[in-house]
């Protein structure tokens, strides 16, 4: 029969990997953003030669990426709770930690969105649009 220490030292053990399973996953969707912005460039140069200044673009960019950021953060907190009604560990880990975890990783990836966002509005204006479509052209 095991000891407390040594169920409270699993215990500890799941809860570690399950805290970094989810910032592995949270460095994952902050990778996947930025690739697809980044090969979202052609369509923003379209919006900036059809006469779209620097700061419509930024907002343009900001309330595009903080609604997909919100609509991933909620699909993804809906998944998380419906896989504890199945899985016993993760039921377990949410019981002790759920609003601690969802607040972590409501914070986490609302502040990689912004980062996401500011880096790629920096990027979008490095080209002038002519450059732009004309190096696709080649």
């Amino acid at each position: 029969l095991p000891s407390v220490q040594q169920l409270m030292a699993q215990e500890y053990l799941i809860s570690l990997q399950f805290h970094i399973t989810i910032l592995i996953l949270v460095f994952v969707t902050y990778i996947i953003l930025s690739k697809i912005y980044v090969n979202k460039i052609k369509d923003y140069n379209i919006f900036r030669s059809l006469g779209y200044t620097k700061e419509d673009m930024k907002i343009m960019v900001h309330y595009e990426l903080l609604l997909i950021t919100i609509i991933a953060v909620l699909s993804s907190i809906v998944l998380l709770y419906t896989s504890s009604l199945f899985i016993d560990f993760v039921g377990e880990i949410l019981s002790n930690n759920s609003l601690i975890l969802t607040l972590l990783f409501i914070i986490l990836m609302l502040i990689f969105a912004l980062f996401i966002s500011s880096k790629f509005n920096k990027k979008l204006f490095k080209f002038t649009v002519h450059k732009t479509f004309y190096r696709e052209v080649l």
